[in-house]
């Protein structure tokens, strides 16, 4: 077994919790200032036929460069958490494939986990818990007897939608159940189609009868692009019948979510806090 230090020990829980991270999300969690020296920590428990993590490496990516590896625990890494933290083998995120592959998603998937990094630093702030924030691309079953499927996905009438994120945080007095959406790109039409989809399901309790939850639900938006959220905000403002939704539908930026976590907005322009 490997001699392990506390710096890595602390990167295995972080990976446990955040189940894909880069050398830079790994350096912020840890509050160190040396890209270097957590790139030779990671490099230790990657290294040899007993590792305990282990990296992908996507190469470069058309008009951006070669992007970070992406770093994740093995089961074995999942193994020495349980066996010596008594972390429960469920609460730890590892992947259920040996060499997971998601170029086309990469930059997608990263801002999903900087939304729960952001999450978990705002907790810490505020003194709440993170109960659980489960992705899009976490499953149940096993894809070897076609029975996985993804954790997030909600039935809504004849349809199905997957939340990029569902998460719960609690103060110990109060539950806050919430959906979470990345948005990418510049097609605001489609942010815009996604949030009436998510109407529907709020519309139609899917997500208070799925967490049997008896609270509003609210939907948390990112998006890369400040002038994509603009344009969303305002095509939402033609519909009045959906006011009444307004106080559940709130919106950030990259930019802004990396900067104030806890401040959000509506699509009217008023400022909403997370906690």
């Amino acid at each position: 077994m490997k001699n392990i230090t506390e710096r890595q020990l602390q990167i295995m829980e972080h990976l446990a919790e955040f189940k894909y991270l880069t050398s830079a999300q790994v350096m912020a969690l840890l509050g160190v200032k040396t890209l270097p020296h957590v790139n030779i920590l990671l490099n230790k428990l990657s290294d040899g036929r007993g590792a305990l993590t282990r990296f992908k490496d996507f190469g470069f990516y058309p008009g951006y460069g070669r992007l970070p590896r992406i770093h994740f625990l093995t089961p074995k890494g999942a193994d020495f958490l349980a066996e010596n933290l008594d972390i429960e083998h469920e609460k730890i995120k590892v992947p259920k494939e040996r060499m997971p592959m998601f170029q086309r998603d990469y930059f997608h998937r990263v801002s999903t986990i900087d939304f729960n990094i952001g999450l978990r630093n705002l907790c810490l702030k505020k003194g709440f818990e993170k109960q659980f924030f489960d992705y899009y691309f976490d499953q149940t079953g096993s894809q070897r007897n076609s029975t996985a499927k993804a954790k997030n996905a909600l039935s809504v009438g004849d349809f199905q939608i997957i939340p990029d994120g569902i998460g719960k945080i609690t103060n110990g007095e109060t539950e806050s159940l919430f959906l979470f959406e990345q948005h990418n790109g510049t097609d605001a039409k489609r942010a815009v189609k996604q949030i009436f989809n998510h109407i529907t399901a709020l519309g139609e309790g899917a997500v208070n009868e799925k967490y049997n939850y008896p609270k509003g639900v609210r939907v948390f938006y990112v998006f890369e692009r400040e002038s994509c959220a603009r344009s969303v905000a305002n095509e939402l403002k033609k519909y009045p019948n959906i006011e009444p939704y307004k106080e559940f539908f709130l919106f950030s930026t990259n930019d802004l979510m990396s900067n104030n976590f806890n401040t959000w907005y509506t699509f009217s322009g008023e400022a909403r806090s997370f906690i």
